[in-house]
């Protein structure tokens, strides 16, 4: 990058508030389709870029920092995690490979959970909060969620920390390539 930090940087210093300056933040966006799109590690490598990108412009806005100011900055992050969690969308909102919307789709005869036998019918709820497939991957979740696996505590979780981004995204990688595992091995035997 040609410059110093308070002309090219992502975050930069304008009448002493932090911003997100230039193309960059959402130029990188653009690369992360909600379908079909990057993995987890591709998310967190933009979350980690734009991250770089602001943490680059620190020693020019740092000390100007103030309560009046921060939500600017707060709202930049919020911006870059909403824009990695879109992926998790596609999941969380019942899309994929879940018996409902396949059987919408007309790709299964029926609705009803492949990996269990409790009759249930297939969505992300159930997958997330009573399919008791997943077990052993919802007691590692629920120990950063707690008890409430509700959609709203679960966004909560991912962008209230690292860890707690971890956690989600372990469960949905683990639980999501399991059933699409699945799903292609009743289309080979069908």
């Amino acid at each position: 990058m040609g410059g110093g930090p308070d002309q090219q940087s992502a975050l930069t210093c304008r009448a002493g508030s932090p911003e997100i300056g230039g193309p960059s933040p959402g130029a990188l966006s653009r690369l992360l389709p909600n379908v079909g799109g990057p993995n987890a590690t591709c998310r967190k490598l933009f979350e980690d870029i734009v991250r770089s990108m602001a943490l680059y412009g620190a020693p020019v806005w740092a000390d100007r920092l103030t309560a009046k100011n921060a939500p600017l900055l707060r709202q930049a992050q919020c911006i870059m995690a909403v824009r990695a969690i879109r992926g998790y969308r596609t999941v969380l909102s019942g899309h994929g490979c879940f018996g409902r919307y396949l059987c919408r789709l007309g790709r299964e005869p029926t609705s009803g959970c492949h990996h269990c036998d409790t009759g249930d019918e297939d969505t992300a709820l159930h997958t997330l909060q009573e399919c008791p497939a997943w077990t052993e991957q919802r007691r590692q979740l629920v120990a950063f969620t707690g008890l409430d696996l509700s959609l709203p505590a679960v966004v909560r979780t991912m962008v209230g920390s690292r860890t707690g981004w971890d956690a989600v995204s372990s469960f949905c990688e683990h639980v999501m390539f399991a059933k699409e595992e699945a799903e292609r091995e009743r289309e080979r035997t069908s």
